[in-house]
């Protein structure tokens, strides 16, 4: 899987700036994000790259070459903001991005290649600048600000009208919509709602903002009707923690009981990873990884979105160097970057993250840029525009390793997973399936571990024989396989 903040992974189209108040960045390779003085003070994002759809669909075959068969888009709906979590019209594809016109033509030119598209289902809230909200008048319509009167006034909880209402975690530009009002839900996952309406034009499923905040009754209905829309429609949510025992506003959450969810993102496994990573913490990873697999279905085991860097972190490769982030304020964050051994550390460091990624069980999800060294801290800075032509070559072939070796080996899609082996810095676990085994080492600390084997192996890098103690440098992975690898 491969998710893409729209906007700043590739122009496309010629830009497009049909709102008087949206601001355009024409220094692609330079530019930085606007950013507010402190982490959290409210802010207009409203300066966009101008990346679009058209943009995705000429890269499709650069996508292909790193292995993906699933593009995870971040919202694409009519809003005002570049990251369009604040939804304005969710019958419109943003103007922005080529309108809906270019995103029938990317899932097309996507589905020629193998490839699938998930969108951002951002259900829980609108924007307050929205045809539904309408708090400014940008729409022709009759807002629930506006007046009780509003066909969308019940969409949302009043306490006082117009100014004291339900929002997201209390942020007013993103009032909570209310699932309780019949029309509201029906508009989502009735027949012929936005969930059906989708799917029917070709994408293959969605990823569940804040999945937490979605009543079951709510996710009942949705599930019911995108199955009914397409069978196979995958329905992902986010969750922060483990998903089979969440509690959540005082309830426990059945997202795995067969009429929710399929999956979830898998962020326990990623906290995990970086422990292993950055401080050695073998038995973290295999206490995490035993826990996850244990107690979540095997369905949902199989389609983890196993993940290392979203758009709501900071980018991997500045988080492996080990740079003190969270100490530096956005004024220091714009000008922040990689140093010359920080950033070798760094990228060795994720080699062995993302060998752990793409072969635990799950599917492994590259956030755009990643494999191409893309640095940065927190929102925004996480949010850079795509390097084309300035990727980084080691991770660029290391990605493309790791997408081919998916492909080739049915084992990490549907084989069990055995640990051998945990120990301070060193892991070493198996993946096993029909007629075939393969092994895979990882060392995150700074001397040579070894692993004797009982019989003979094959390094599918290299396609070295191996067998007895076999050392595995400092910081670094390998993975063997019973057969030949072909």
């Amino acid at each position: 899987m491969y998710q893409i903040f729209v906007d700043r992974f590739r122009r496309g189209a010629p830009q497009r700036l049909p709102r008087a108040d949206a601001h355009l960045n024409l220094d692609w390779e330079n530019g930085i994000p606007d950013y507010p003085e402190r982490a959290g003070d409210a802010f207009d994002n409203n300066t966009f790259f101008g990346g679009d759809l058209e943009g995705v669909r000429e890269k499709l075959d650069h996508l292909a070459s790193l292995g993906v068969t699933v593009i995870y888009l971040c919202p694409i709906f009519k809003s005002h903001s570049n990251h369009k979590y604040d939804t304005g019209d969710y019958e419109q594809v943003d103007e922005m991005f080529g309108g809906e016109e270019a995103l029938r033509d990317l899932i097309c030119a996507a589905k020629q290649k193998g490839i699938r598209l998930i969108l951002d289902g951002v259900f829980n809230h609108t924007g307050d600048d929205s045809r539904y909200f309408n708090r400014y008048g940008t729409y022709d319509s009759l807002g629930a600000y506006q007046s009780p009167d509003s066909p969308y006034f019940g969409w949302y909880r009043f306490d006082k009208h117009p100014d004291r209402y339900d929002a997201w975690w209390g942020i007013d530009i993103l009032p909570k919509l209310n699932h309780g009002c019949e029309a509201c839900r029906q508009f989502f996952v009735g027949e012929g709602g936005i969930v059906e309406r989708y799917l029917k034009m070709g994408i293959g499923g969605w990823r569940l903002d804040v999945a937490d905040e979605l009543s079951d009754q709510f996710l009942d209905a949705l599930r019911c009707r995108a199955k009914q829309a397409a069978s196979d429609a995958l329905i992902i949510g986010e969750v922060w923690e483990n998903a089979a025992d969440k509690i959540a506003y005082g309830k426990r959450r059945r997202y795995f009981r067969g009429t929710q969810l399929d999956s979830v993102m898998n962020y326990p496994l990623r906290n995990a990873i970086l422990a292993f990573v950055l401080h050695g913490d073998a038995t973290c990873l295999y206490n995490t990884a035993t826990e996850l697999y244990s107690s979540y279905p095997p369905f949902v085991c199989d389609a983890l979105m196993n993940l290392l860097g979203t758009h709501d972190t900071a980018r991997i490769l500045s988080v492996l160097s080990g740079a003190q982030l969270e100490e530096m304020d956005n004024a220091e964050l714009a000008r922040f970057r990689l140093g010359e051994e920080q950033r070798r550390t760094a990228v060795a460091r994720l080699k062995v993250a993302s060998t752990l990624q793409f072969t635990l069980p799950g599917v492994p999800s590259v956030y755009y840029g990643d494999e191409a060294g893309l640095e940065g801290g927190r929102d925004p800075f996480c949010r850079m525009p795509y390097p084309w032509g300035h990727e980084e070559g080691e991770l660029m072939e290391h990605y493309r390793f790791l997408g081919g070796l998916r492909a080739k080996h049915s084992v990490f899609r549907h084989g069990t997973l055995c640990f051998w082996e945990h120990r301070e810095h060193f892991v070493a676990y198996t993946r096993e399936g029909v007629g075939e085994r393969l092994l895979i080492l990882a060392n995150s600390g700074e001397r040579e571990e070894t692993l004797s084997l009982p019989s003979v192996w094959t390094d599918v890098a290299t396609g070295e024989r191996v067998w007895g103690p076999v050392p595995l440098a400092p910081m670094s992975a390998k993975v063997l396989s019973e057969q030949a690898f072909l």
